[in-house]
């Protein structure tokens, strides 16, 4: 059974050949938070306050005046609204640099069990394999588990992504209650863990 098709976008992986930034390890997370209530899929969630809700289009124009400021290819922000085009989504974009970013979109239905989130671990190892190959990225999975959270389940995938001396960490959040399912993209040049902030989610009607 495949259900490739749930998680439509990563953001083309073309979208990799950001800012450089040179890796680092586990940092904690600072202590101020803001709260969100998403309604696009009925969740209330919190994340860190370096963070700030853009459009597609505020996030394009980030991307514009960084873009400018370090190459005048603007293929990586290209790649990024065509990843994004056609798709609903609730953005956060760190405030220094708009290619560290969360976006939230709902997708069809599922039931988060091992068998599932087994079919979608190896659809997602596929298609991360096809992006190696067209875009000559390299990644390496750091994590992969299920999660119990607030009346959810969740598959948790975290990647660390290389292309060029730049490294970048990939995490999803598979989410699914009863009634939906949606994803939590993340995507930051340090190796963070937002289990703390993922535990912290609640749902709204």
């Amino acid at each position: 059974m495949k259900i490739l098709h749930v998680f439509i976008p990563i953001f083309l992986f073309s979208s990799f050949l950001f800012i450089a930034c040179s890796q680092t390890n586990g940092i904690k997370l600072l202590d101020h938070e803001k709260q969100y209530d998403i309604h696009l899929v009925k969740a209330r969630m919190v994340f860190p306050d370096f963070f700030e809700v853009k459009s597609f289009e505020e996030l394009a124009r980030a991307m514009d005046l960084a873009d400018s400021s370090q190459m005048p290819d603007t293929a990586r922000r290209r790649a990024a609204r065509e990843g994004l085009s056609g798709v609903n989504y609730f953005i956060l974009a760190d405030t220094l640099n708009p290619y560290s970013n969360i976006s939230i979109f709902p997708i069809d239905h599922i039931v988060m069990d091992k068998v599932n989130a087994g079919v979608y671990l190896h659809d997602f190892q596929e298609k991360m394999e096809e992006d190696r190959k067209k875009y000559g990225i390299d990644f390496k999975r750091l994590e992969n588990k299920l999660m119990n959270g607030s009346n959810s389940q969740m598959l948790k995938l975290h990647y660390q992504i290389h292309h060029a001396g730049a490294f970048q960490y990939l995490t999803q959040y598979v989410v699914s209650t009863k009634k939906n399912s949606f994803i939590v993209n993340i995507r930051m040049y340090k190796d963070i863990d937002f289990d703390y902030f993922m535990a912290k989610m609640s749902f709204i009607k």
